[in-house]
């Protein structure tokens, strides 16, 4: 009865199969997107952050969005991070910067001087925050303006040592 009743629902499942088209096809919901996003980071944060300069909307709907809604979840969570003020500009996306991103390894421009990834000086940036309130977890999210979930999730993403 069990192998009957698994079969049935697998076969009900596959039948009822929704296509989601990708992001890049839909490019008329990234607006809609980015602003739930805003909303639920501005409330979880309560940073004055309420949309997107007009630069920035059209970065995003001309990028392509290989990782589709996830990704721009990700790259909005980082520029409201960076926003300085109360609109995400261009300049504060990251890896945008207004030009798609490039599309090969060989087209990415060999910069003059060697460069820190991103996540290097993240995990340097956390460490320091870690150091300078003692270990405080609670604090330490404070003084990055990142929620407590986040940063476990970073120190585990980067191995640092848990104190306190």
């Amino acid at each position: 009865a069990q192998d009957r009743l698994n079969s049935a629902l697998l076969k009900a499942l596959r039948s009822s199969a929704i296509t989601v088209p990708a992001l890049r096809d839909r490019r008329e919901d990234i607006a809609l997107l980015a602003d739930h996003f805003i909303s639920v980071l501005r409330e979880r944060s309560g940073r004055p952050v309420y949309g997107l300069s007009p630069q920035a909307l059209s970065a995003l709907r001309e990028y392509d969005w290989p990782g589709h809604v996830r990704e721009l979840s990700d790259v909005i969570e980082t520029a409201f991070e960076a926003a300085k003020g109360n609109v995400i500009d261009l300049a504060e996306l990251p890896a945008l910067g207004g030009t798609p991103p490039p599309t090969s390894r060989r087209d990415i421009p060999k910069p003059s001087l060697p460069l820190a990834s991103f996540a290097e000086h993240e995990r340097e940036l956390i460490e320091r925050a870690l150091r300078s309130t003692g270990g405080n977890k609670v604090q330490t999210a404070r003084l990055l303006h990142i929620s407590r979930k986040r940063l476990y999730a970073r120190i585990r993403k980067f191995g640092l040592q848990q104190t306190s």
